[in-house]
């Protein structure tokens, strides 16, 4: 599958991910919403979330009104995959959950001229949960909402459409949307 031995032991506890592949032309504006923070991160856990009615979206309160996504969180440079997974957890969402499936690894390379980031967003689907989210910091989830898996393509839509500077930050994050929603019920 890999010659990562990470993500080979990630896949052994919770399934082989499925592989996918972006390339992102990108301008400075790429990086405004990470705050310079882009470049210090090896890459991202996300968590696809089942709720009662379907799937956690959520956003931050500096995001346009219409960028719901999954939830994320960063990996640090030299953070084992596992160990950002349940950091990100609980900053980001706050309860108890376990992982169900190693859905996706989708990975980025994002070209600013002639200089090349690589990035990878680890996707998981956790266990269902109807709790209120508990996340130990308020500005990461604002507000939140939950969307059939059949509102994923119009969900990437609205990220795709966002106007300068957020554009190709809203191509980027749609990737998983369209991702989840191709995998279907049969993976989540």
């Amino acid at each position: 599958m890999t010659d990562d031995p990470e993500i080979e032991r990630l896949a052994e506890r919770w399934g082989a991910p499925f592989h996918d592949e972006m390339i992102l032309e990108a301008s400075p504006e790429f990086f405004n919403p990470w705050g310079g923070g882009w470049q210090h991160r090896r890459g991202e856990v996300l968590f696809v979330l089942p709720r009662s009615g379907g799937l956690l979206l959520h956003r931050k309160a500096d995001y346009p009104r219409t960028a719901w996504r999954f939830p994320t969180g960063g990996i640090d440079d030299g953070e084992r995959i596992e160990a950002a997974l349940w950091r990100e957890l609980d900053e980001e969402i706050g309860l108890p959950l376990t992982v169900q499936r190693y859905l996706a690894l989708i990975r980025y390379e994002v070209r600013l001229g002639a200089q090349r980031y690589r990035f990878a967003t680890h996707c998981f689907l956790m266990a269902h949960s109807a709790e209120p989210l508990r996340g130990s910091d308020p500005a990461e989830c604002f507000d939140s909402r939950v969307v059939s898996l059949d509102a994923l393509p119009e969900a990437a839509l609205a990220l795709e459409s966002l106007d300068p500077p957020w554009h190709e930050w809203g191509l980027f994050r749609a990737r998983a949307h369209r991702l989840v929603s191709k995998l279907g019920w049969a993976c989540v």
